[in-house]
């Protein structure tokens, strides 16, 4: 059975969204004088200090995620990566961990404005922050790698002939082959493509 999330919840789950997509201090707070123009100065202060914490060290989780992946998909002898997993379930759970960390320092604060009900749990922003950050900043890349498949939901285009981009992910899912061989070859290469969009910044 599908899990319904209030109207409310969903509201407070947006502000990583928000903060992921605007590009800027002075556009984040015009969206603020705006979306949440009837909430207490104290909370706008806080959402403020928190774009600015998560802004400062955004790009450098992307790439250190990424980078942290490549490595670990070629240790021959020990490594987290998960073979049942592709590039965006392995980045999201890495960038979830170091935003864990990154953000300790706003446990209280969470807590705080999660009692006064205009924030979700520390967790449970962490977790809507790394996914948006995937969707917002890294998925729209895909489609500008030389190889892209066509398929923005799977990326890495198929190498056998009878299979196409989903049924080949499928397929090799089973026995973890997903990093193994051309096809993981190609997955590999999507990650240096990301890598070297990331190490721009």
């Amino acid at each position: 059975m599908a899990y319904n999330i209030s109207a409310s919840v969903q509201h407070k789950r947006r502000i990583s969204l928000d903060i992921v997509n605007s590009e800027s201090q002075e556009v984040f707070g015009l969206l603020l004088s705006e979306k949440y123009k009837d909430q207490p100065k104290e909370f706008l202060d806080f959402l403020k200090s928190l774009y600015s914490r998560v802004n400062a060290i955004r790009n450098q989780a992307i790439k250190s995620s990424l980078e942290t992946i490549k490595e670990w998909a070629e240790d021959k002898i020990y490594h987290d990566l998960d073979y049942k997993a592709g590039i965006c379930e392995n980045f999201t759970n890495l960038i979830d961990l170091k935003f864990n960390s990154e953000l300790k320092n706003f446990e209280s604060e969470f807590e705080k404005f999660e009692n006064l009900g205009v924030m979700p749990p520390l967790h449970l922003f962490i977790y809507d922050l790394s996914i948006d950050i995937l969707d917002e900043c890294i998925v729209p890349w895909f489609e500008q790698w030389p190889k892209f498949s066509g398929d923005i939901s799977y990326p890495v285009p198929s190498t056998d002939k009878s299979l196409d981009e989903y049924h080949i992910y499928c397929e090799y899912n089973k026995d973890d082959r997903l990093w193994t061989g051309e096809y993981g070859d190609l997955r590999k290469e999507l990650l240096d493509f990301l890598i070297d969009h990331f190490s721009k910044f």
